[in-house]
């Protein structure tokens, strides 16, 4: 079998934030992350940006980091669902891991995705605590009612899917919209790539 490791978002920009969720997996699990970048997200507001810039500052982040990036997304003319995506890689690939990385409160939220109910059936999923966002308890957490909790990170590589695992490191206290915010006030973010930086300022990005 061979694992895939999946960090899905808009990236709008990518930030030091999503870099460290990737570091995180990919070494508890000895597995490259792949980044999923969004098109058109159902429960967000349109990225302020094109794809092909969102694209671009993606690929200055990730250069010489190993890991890769997935474009399915960007191809389509239709909202973006995680079940949708995921649902298209285990046709691609039915017996391997798939693992989707997700923040401490998606795993609080995911219980009102799209299709719900069938991701535990498509994908395991890598938790990373955020500062501030407190674990729920057992029975009000969706995937704890339908998959199954590993113990370590190592047992989401045993099975394609059906299984959580909640890591004790955190991710950096950053978003994409602190970052948007800092720069249309004509501050300098933090937690950006330096070059991730130059490329906004260079192209007028996320100006008011």
């Amino acid at each position: 079998m061979s694992p895939l490791l999946l960090l899905g978002g808009t990236f709008s920009p990518v930030h030091l934030g999503h870099m460290r969720m990737a570091e995180i997996a990919s070494e508890s699990l000895g597995v490259s992350a792949t980044f999923l970048i969004n098109s058109i997200p159902p429960h967000k507001e349109a990225p302020s940006v094109t794809s092909a810039d969102r694209l671009r500052m993606l690929g200055i982040a990730l250069q010489d980091t190993g890991f890769s990036i997935d474009t399915r997304e960007l191809r389509r003319s239709s909202p973006s669902y995680t079940s949708d995506t995921l649902r298209e890689i285990r046709s691609e690939r039915p017996h391997d891991p798939v693992i989707f990385i997700i923040g401490m409160d998606s795993f609080r939220t995911i219980g009102s995705w799209h299709e719900a109910e069938e991701l535990p059936g498509l994908a395991s999923f890598f938790v990373i605590r955020r500062p501030g966002t407190e674990e729920p308890a057992e029975e009000e957490s969706f995937l704890a009612l339908h998959a199954e909790r590993a113990e370590n990170a190592e047992e989401l590589l045993e099975a394609p899917a059906g299984r959580y695992f909640i890591s004790e490191r955190e991710c950096l206290p950053v978003s994409s919209t602190m970052i948007r915010e800092a720069l249309s006030r004509g501050e300098e973010p933090e937690l950006i790539a330096p070059g991730v930086l130059q490329y906004i300022r260079e192209k007028g990005l996320y100006r008011r």
